[in-house]
């Protein structure tokens, strides 16, 4: 079961990462990369 999970969310990811400046899956891609960003900074 999560293989399929990861397989939604790769498709998402290469959808968000498809987007053009100014687009709402351009917002969509900033929004999940400041958290991710954070999350990676306290682990490191």
């Amino acid at each position: 079961m999560w293989a399929a999970g990861l397989v939604l969310r790769v498709a998402f990811e290469r959808w968000v990462a498809d987007a053009e400046p100014g687009d709402l899956r351009a917002l969509m891609r900033e929004t999940l990369a400041a958290p991710r960003a954070t999350a990676g900074t306290a682990a490191a």
